[in-house]
């Protein structure tokens, strides 16, 4: 048998850490639309509200610094495009946020679940290391409370 060690190398070599999936909270019809409309001077202390911020920071605001999208102008964060594109629902946000992107404009769009690789190609996987449902759906509602605002203010 092969050592335990080499099974959990990359192709780099470098050591890949598995990552346990933490399910997305429930959350009410009212709670949800409470993080997605209240300004975020009044949410930006929150919790989930820190929490998505910093993920987007680290992960997302390199295609989508202020709400833009870099590879496709009608793909933008903003309420518009969101509600155009259907991605006002949640389920299919989080199908976007968990699988990366299947529309050819939106290729360049990576998943970051923890099962992205076990569920769509590896190369449509973004990070060596995962992000759970629950930061995800962190992430969701920050960018819908930043869209409702327009992406302006902090």
């Amino acid at each position: 048998g092969g050592n335990q060690d080499e099974d959990d190398d990359d192709d780099l070599g470098m050591r890949r850490k598995e990552v346990a999936n933490v399910p997305a909270p429930v959350l009410t019809a009212e709670e949800n639309n409470r993080r997605w409309t209240t300004p975020s001077s009044v949410v930006g202390q929150e919790e989930w509200y820190q929490n998505g911020k910093r993920l987007f920071v680290s992960k997302c605001a390199g295609c989508h610094a202020a709400g833009a999208t870099t590879t496709y102008k009608r793909a933008t964060l903003f309420r518009d495009d969101l509600e155009r594109n259907g991605y006002l629902d949640t389920e299919k946000m989080m199908r976007l946020l968990k699988y990366g992107a299947k529309r050819p404009k939106l290729a360049g769009m990576p998943g970051f679940a923890v099962d992205c690789s076990r569920v769509v190609e590896y190369t449509k996987c973004g990070v060596t290391q995962p992000l759970t449902d629950a930061s995800l759906k962190d992430v969701a509602d920050f960018v819908y409370s930043r869209a409702n605002e327009n992406w302006s203010g902090r």
